[in-house]
């Protein structure tokens, strides 16, 4: 069973649309500068073998996102961006379910690069 977390503090303020006065291209582009800081922040201070990874769960017409933090026990940080959707079964999750996810991802990501 997983335990969710907020986004620590020290990896800083989450970027408000309303800042980049409605420019989706300027907030997309901060959005994913701030992901990779708490990319990053789980990399550096988390532990396990997908430390660090994105996973990505679809609801309704978006995506939950979540970025694991340890293994053991499992934690996954809730990246509240874009429409901040919450995966209903995420406190369920567990390591298997993620290598899975991180398997997956990793595939998908290879076969849309193979195509140029």
């Amino acid at each position: 069973m997983a335990r969710i977390c907020s986004v620590p503090a020290e990896v800083g303020t989450q970027p408000e649309f309303a800042a980049f006065d409605c420019d989706f291209k300027k907030y997309t582009a901060a959005t994913e500068k701030w992901i990779k800081a708490v990319v990053d922040y789980a990399k550096k201070n988390g532990s396990g073998e997908f430390k660090g990874e994105i996973v990505r769960f679809a609801v309704a017409d978006g995506a939950a996102q979540y970025v694991v933090f340890s293994s053991k026990p499992l934690q996954l940080i809730h990246l509240p961006v874009y429409d901040a959707w919450q995966f209903q079964y995420a406190n369920r999750l567990t390591v298997a379910d993620i290598r899975q996810q991180v398997k997956s991802n990793k595939s998908l990501k290879a076969m849309f690069a193979s195509r140029g």
